[in-house]
């Protein structure tokens, strides 16, 4: 699941060492075509279990996330 994309690495960051608060394991993704750097949650064993997880942290971490499916993870 993407939790963020960002230019700053210090948004990056504040939002990794938040996602440990929670104890969640997560991970740098690849860089975009526009260099931001992705936040990744994960993963999960369904998308069912992901889609539940980011339902759970909408309101606790005030963003928006998605659940996305990268190859070859």
């Amino acid at each position: 699941m993407q939790v963020g994309a960002f230019a700053k690495a210090s948004s990056y960051e504040h939002l990794r060492a938040r996602l440990e608060h929670f104890a969640l394991p997560n991970c740098r993704g690849p860089q975009t075509p526009h260099g931001l750097k992705q936040l990744l949650v994960g993963p999960y064993p369904s998308r069912a279990a992901a889609e539940r997880l980011r339902a759970l942290l909408r309101q606790p971490l005030r963003k928006t996330s998605f659940v996305r499916h990268l190859h070859g993870r």
